[in-house]
């Protein structure tokens, strides 16, 4: 799927240089949320209450911390 997708999104004229694939949803939403001016981002996803739980992180820490959870995340 991610094949896919990637294929589709070089098709319709995006830069090879600015797809980036994550196979783990929440590493990718984290990502995602650390990134400065990133521009669109898609993310599909298997399990919704992991990426909810996520959001709701986010949403409860406030929207200048995702870099710092993002690290936390990282460094486990």
């Amino acid at each position: 799927m991610a094949r896919l997708l990637k294929e589709g999104a070089l098709a319709g004229g995006s830069h090879p240089e600015k797809i980036k694939i994550i196979y783990d949803e929440v590493k990718a939403l984290h990502y995602a949320l650390s990134q400065e001016g990133l521009g669109d981002v898609i993310i599909f996803y298997e399990s919704w209450p992991s990426v909810h739980r996520e959001i709701a992180l986010f949403s409860a820490i406030g929207a200048a911390a995702p870099r710092e959870v993002a690290a936390k995340s990282e460094a486990k």
